[in-house]
Order: structure tokens, then C-alpha cells, then sequence
């Protein structure tokens, strides 16, 4: 379990007591061991908490918004996310955002990687290149 930050100080405590009939009657019903409460006090946090300044990365730290964007480059971003092991259309495109400011940041036009990135995504590419590995594998 993570240390959490000094100066941490919880709003709000929430104790729960399970007891064993009632971890026996969840268990009957069906509910996953995993979200199924052990007998016992259990103590969970709510609320607000009040972290130190500087306790969080902004990185790592997401926030909702609402953009206006080409109707084209959606549905873009939604077609890469149906492709099997795809990161969702929002992380994709955080994601091209994040490869565009790093690229501005370093002084580069171009984020470094993205023809490849985007060659190795392009079935039809793949299937030129399978093609003349096959031709040279032929001779």
C-alpha cells in the first residue's frame, strides 16, 4: 500500500461492519469474491482530501472539457479505437496532443516517430511490404 503524502487529512471517515452472515448471503448471490467484503470493520475515506501543494503530477492528472473538433478527425480517432488492443479514442487523442506539445517543446515541427507509427498501423502498407519480402525471399 502507498504512503500517502504528509499532511494528508481525510474529510470524511465511512466505517462499515460486515459480518460473516452477511459475507455468506453475498457470496450465495453470486457476488465476485474481489468486490465481496471480509467480515470485519472496514474503514474507507470520502470527500475532499487536503494534499500538500505539489502532491500530484498534472500529467497524471486528468480533466474534463468540452472541444470542438472536425467531425473527420473523430471519426479518425474512433476507427483506430475499434482495432483489437486500441487505447480509446479520448487516450488516443491525448495522446497525439501529448507527441505535438513535447515535439513544439522540443523545437521540432514534426513529432518524432509518427510516420512510423502511423506506416505500422496502415494495413495496406503492411501488405507491401509482405510483398516484396515475399518476391526477395523468392529469389
Amino acid at each position: 500500500m502507498k504512503k500517502l503524502p504528509e499532511g494528508f487529512k481525510p474529510k470524511k471517515e465511512v466505517v462499515l461492519e460486515v459480518t460473516a452472515e452477511e459475507y455468506e448471503s453475498n457470496r450465495a448471490k453470486g457476488v465476485p469474491d474481489e468486490l465481496n467484503l471480509n467480515p470485519g470493520r472496514h474503514v474507507f475515506t470520502r470527500g475532499r482530501f487536503d494534499l500538500p501543494k505539489g502532491a500530484f503530477d498534472s500529467k497524471n492528472i486528468k480533466v474534463r472539457i468540452t472541444i470542438n473538433v472536425d467531425s473527420d478527425v473523430l471519426n479518425h480517432f474512433k476507427e483506430r479505437a475499434k482495432q483489437p488492443d486500441a487505447a480509446p479514442y479520448q487516450a488516443q487523442i491525448n495522446n497525439a496532443l501529448r507527441r505535438a506539445m513535447d515535439a513544439e517543446t522540443a523545437g521540432s515541427n514534426v513529432p518524432s516517430g509518427a510516420t512510423g507509427e502511423r506506416l505500422v498501423r496502415d494495413k495496406g502498407f503492411i501488405k507491401a511490404v509482405a510483398k516484396e519480402v515475399r518476391k526477395e525471399l523468392a529469389r
